[in-house]
């Protein structure tokens, strides 16, 4: 890894632009968003424009009823319709994070169960680097997502532009990487 100055995520954040969140996945408790359309990267796999992988506290405000609707910490809290009684977090099934994630990505009471935004909605309106490299995201009509790291060592979150060629920026260990 080399170390890079905030130029170039400044610039894929611009590039975001108008590019709708075209999927969400877990991997773990790390949050995959997916920004774009998507490529083909062979003949069985798919790979959005621009993904953003979150491994640091983030959430998602409704900035018009002024509330989080999910976030970090709900991959740890079953869902409401989850009546497992040796659930366990593991991947996202069974948790309120994906439970109110799929109601952002289908509406609520949509028997949907992709990952995929079926919405029509969630568009980038604009996206910036914070401070403490923290990160921005307002999605329309009216989200927010915001991704704030809260420690100095290991990965916080990760942008990668699917090129070609397919580059990532990293920010690990409170400094700015690319692979």
């Amino acid at each position: 890894m080399t170390l890079v100055d905030s130029a170039p995520v400044r610039m894929i954040l611009e590039r975001l632009g108008g590019r709708r969140l075209s999927i969400v996945k877990n991997a773990g408790n790390i949050l995959l968003f997916g920004f774009g359309e998507h490529l083909e990267v062979d003949t069985e796999h798919t790979s959005p424009e621009f993904g953003l992988h979150v491994q640091c506290p983030w959430r998602i405000e409704n900035t018009e009823q002024g509330r989080i609707v999910t976030g970090s910490s709900d991959f740890y809290v079953p869902a409401p319709d989850n009546h497992d009684e040796t659930w366990k977090p593991t991947n996202g099934s069974g948790s309120l994070q994906k439970y109110r994630m799929l109601e952002l990505l289908h509406g609520a009471n949509s028997p949907i169960r992709s990952n995929r935004n079926t919405s029509g909605q969630l568009r980038v309106a604009s996206a910036e680097l914070l401070p403490y490299f923290g990160l921005s995201i307002n999605l329309s009509p009216s989200y927010l997502l915001s991704v704030f790291p809260d420690g100095t060592a290991d990965e916080g979150w990760r942008l990668i532009d699917s090129g070609p060629p397919s580059t990532h920026y990293v920010l690990k260990d409170s400094r700015l990487q690319v692979e």
